[in-house]
């Protein structure tokens, strides 16, 4: 057969999906009967083996005759029954007639597969073309690609998010090479006090009532072993300081001595946020060391490792907890009904460090077959701050020189008379040392649980002081008065000491001073003795003498 009877063959065989299955048989059942004529059997004969395999009407030698002649002019084409190929015909849209239809599809966006057929029927009668059918139009339309409909819609945004090819590759060869940082919402309600505008009539006071609140958590993940460096709960909308925070909090050593996740990245990979990009973090970034890898607009499966872990600590963490989203509603009157049984944000940052520390460091990961933790340990290249300060310099600080009174700090955020005042008594067993001095401080707006304290004069790190008075305080009036007994013990016990010594220091040179002086003495009562008496044999008193000497010089000794 001729490479243009080829051609032409392939161009009218329909798709082997657009037929029916009856259509199928067809195509089977005269492939067969080739076959059988090809392999040296008459046609009579090849007839009759047909009827046993494809039961149905009996065919005539002629046809056969005419079928095999038509497969041999013209190929697979002559296989199909001439209806089918009359309906696919009639299907098919021509090139012209596509591209009137896509030109429609996308200026009328709105329209429909009838408006825009009835469009290019009417172009069609003008140009002087054949118009297709409604159902060719329809069919065309429905089967464009997802990328070109939601082109159409307006919706290229949510193509590149869910359709986009994305490229895995593995960007790191060792722990702490990468951190990828985010923020999430999270799913799950929490109460906290507030101050409510009515005030005690009799003392004045504001009284305070629980109230619920969202939360969003600010997280490091390492890319390469998938252990959590940090994070940091805040209750407001994540800024620029809530990601210092969180930053500072995954350099630093834990006090939960199991998360042994810690030290300065290489790389560190946000997305395009404003708190990402602001001034001050840059800073302490350039500070500390630490490239900054933005994601590009609108990628977020660039960084899908961290988003497949706040997926992972909504399933196993959250949904068990008290408040989820899902168990009481997603509005704050939902909220109001559960206040006694929500936690409070001290009671959800424990809940999500015992899952991290517990529960995911501990399991092995699904895509690197290890334990987080474990594969953090063995290849992590470990790089710590050569002070605090660097991580300190990522908080606000207030230029407000402040003085520790044996109250503690008193540092209110919003002016202390503000009813929507944050911040309050700020206190820590290491002030006691340096009360009535003049200090700094450097805070978090968005969490004012505890102040860093700076020498106003020096600028050396004192302690770091937390709020007093609130349910959850770290350290309240039992403590104070603890630290101020022993301090006041301990200053008396080292005044005691300091006399004593001072004491034997002056009796141990006054004692000295005299033995001195008697030697003087006797030393020359003997010499004019001795000029007296050179001739005299030695007296009963030079023998006094010699032996008071001698008993001087004794104790002089023993001293």
């Amino acid at each position: 057969m001729s490479e243009e009877l080829l051609e032409l063959a392939d161009s009218t065989i329909p798709r082997i999906e657009t037929l029916s299955e009856a259509q199928i048989k067809i195509i089977a059942r005269n492939q067969w009967l080739v076959s059988l004529i090809d392999g040296g059997l008459t046609p009579r004969k090849a007839l009759k083996r047909l009827q046993a395999e494809f039961p149905g009407p009996p065919r005539s030698t002629r046809w056969a005759q005419k079928l095999y002649k038509r497969y041999k002019s013209h190929g697979a084409v002559a296989l199909l029954d001439n209806r089918c190929r009359n309906k696919q015909q009639i299907l098919v849209l021509t090139d012209q007639v596509q591209k009137l239809t896509l030109a429609w599809w996308f200026a009328r966006r709105a329209a429909g597969a009838h408006a825009i057929f009835q469009m290019v029927v009417k172009d069609c009668k003008e140009q002087g073309i054949k118009p297709p059918s409604y159902e060719s139009i329809k069919k065309f339309l429905a089967a464009r690609p997802q990328h070109e409909k939601l082109v159409r819609a307006g919706k290229i945004d949510i193509w590149d998010k869910q359709h986009r090819p994305v490229v895995r590759q593995m960007l790191t060869n060792y722990s702490n090479e990468r951190w990828q940082i985010d923020h999430c919402s999270l799913p799950i309600w929490i109460r906290e006090m507030a101050v409510v505008r009515a005030r005690n009539r009799l003392t004045g006071e504001a009284r305070y009532i629980w109230i619920p609140r969202a939360v969003w958590l600010t997280l490091l993940l390492d890319a390469h072993s998938r252990a959590v460096a940090g994070f940091y709960l805040s209750k407001k909308a994540p800024d620029a300081w809530s990601t210092s925070v969180a930053l500072r909090h995954s350099i630093l050593r834990k006090q939960n001595p199991r998360w042994r996740v810690k030290g300065i990245p290489s790389i560190i990979q946000p997305d395009c946020g404003k708190d990402f990009l602001s001034h001050a973090v840059a800073a302490s970034l350039a500070y500390l060391g630490i490239i900054l890898d933005h994601d590009p607009p609108r990628y977020p499966q660039m960084k899908g490792r961290i988003e497949r872990f706040f997926r992972t600590l909504n399933t196993g963490c959250l949904r068990a907890l008290p408040g989820h989203h899902a168990a009481i509603g997603v509005t704050s009157g939902a909220a109001k009904k559960y206040l006694a049984a929500l936690l409070t944000r001290s009671q959800l940052v424990r809940e999500i460090e015992r899952f991290i520390v517990e529960d995911y460091h501990q399991r092995v990961h699904s895509e690197t077959g290890r334990k987080p933790i474990e594969l953090w340990g063995e290849t992590v290249r470990l790089r710590m701050p050569t002070s605090q300060d660097a991580l300190d310099n990522m908080l606000l600080k207030s230029d407000v020189r402040r003085k520790i009174r044996n109250t503690g700090i008193d540092f209110h955020l919003a002016g202390k008379g503000n009813l929507e005042e944050s911040g309050g008594r700020y206190w820590s067993p290491g002030l006691v040392y340096h009360a009535g001095g003049d200090v700094v401080l450097r805070y978090n707006p968005e969490d004012l649980a505890s102040v860093l304290v700076y020498s106003a004069d020096t600028g050396e790190y004192i302690d770091e002081a937390w709020i007093m008075g609130e349910p959850d305080s770290r350290f309240n009036i039992v403590d104070i008065k603890r630290t101020r007994s022993q301090f006041r013990r301990g200053l008396i016990e080292r005044q005691r000491e300091y006399a004593e010594e001072i004491y034997a220091l002056d009796r141990r040179a006054a004692r000295q001073a005299e033995w001195d002086e008697a030697r003087k003495l006797a030393e020359a009562h003997a010499e004019a003795e001795a000029e007296d008496s050179a001739e005299e044999p030695p007296s009963a008193e030079q023998d006094d003498v010699e032996r008071l000497l001698a008993e001087f010089e004794r104790r002089d000794r023993g001293l």
